[in-house]
C-alpha cells in the first residue's frame, strides 16, 4: 500500500487457469516471450499472488524473466 500510495507503484494482473500474472508493472508491458515474476524473500510467489497477503517486513522483488515455453501463446 505504501509503494502504491506514496511512490506511485502501479501494476495490473491477468487471471489464467494456472494462476494470476502481473501483466503490467509501472505501465510497462513485456513482449510475449517475457513475463514478470514476483519473489518474496527469494521464493517465487508469482502464481500465488491472488492468495498472498504481503507482509510489512517481507522482502519483495519484481523481475523480468524469460517466459517458459509452456506458457508462450
Amino acid at each position: 500500500e505504501y509503494l502504491r500510495d506514496k511512490e506511485g507503484f502501479f501494476y495490473e494482473t491477468t487471471a489464467y487457469t494456472y494462476g494470476n500474472e502481473l501483466s503490467n508493472v509501472n505501465r510497462v508491458q513485456l513482449p510475449a516471450n517475457k513475463m514478470w515474476k514476483v519473489y518474496e524473500n527469494g521464493k517465487d510467489i508469482t502464481f500465488e499472488l491472488k492468495n498472498t497477503h504481503l507482509k510489512d517486513s517481507g522482502l519483495y522483488e519484481v523481475k523480468e524473466v524469460d517466459r517458459p515455453a509452456s506458457l508462450v501463446s
